[in-house]
């Protein structure tokens, strides 16, 4: 119940004022820097999750052909950049994971989207599910989970 005074108009809580005691309570105030921080690093992976989103929106009729396997390069330089990010995020605004759970997270995360990219393109005039797209994207989230610990490991040992 929040304390109102004649004197002073301010609301204030008994709660507010009391520094947190347990762990948990610890995690649940959050300092102004460590949410610049997590901004910091899950808007790239947001933002990427957009632009993603955004081109699979693309009608296939408007997508011209520049090269050969192009589709492949597409799908799997998106993913593995969305792998990427996300394990750098994982890494960043978690502080106790592990390289297996980053890694594992990090696939898991990106072969999911990937999926849901998939299915979205089903609504899209010219675009279809296929299953080789997702074995595509799955295979782009490997290598950029793997390619961010194998930066971070090697940079580390600086």
């Amino acid at each position: 119940m929040p304390l109102i005074t004649a004197n002073h108009p301010k609301v204030t809580s008994p709660k507010a004022q009391v520094a947190p005691t347990r762990k948990k309570d610890a995690m649940a105030v959050q300092s102004p820097n460590r949410q610049v921080q997590i901004l910091k690093f899950w808007l790239p992976v947001l933002a990427c999750m957009v632009f993603i989103f955004y081109m699979s929106g693309v009608s296939g009729s408007d997508i011209p052909p520049l090269f050969p396997f192009q589709d492949v390069v597409y799908h799997f330089s998106l993913y593995s950049t969305l792998a990427f990010l996300f394990a750098r995020a994982l890494k960043n605004t978690l502080l106790r994971i592990g390289n297996f759970k980053l890694v594992f997270f990090s696939v898991l995360f990106t072969v999911f989207y990937g999926i849901t990219d998939e299915l979205h393109q089903v609504f899209v005039p010219g675009r279809c599910v296929s299953g080789s797209d997702i074995l595509i994207n799955s295979l782009g989230g490997i290598t950029g989970s793997q390619f961010y610990q194998w930066l971070k490991s090697n940079l580390l040992r600086r």
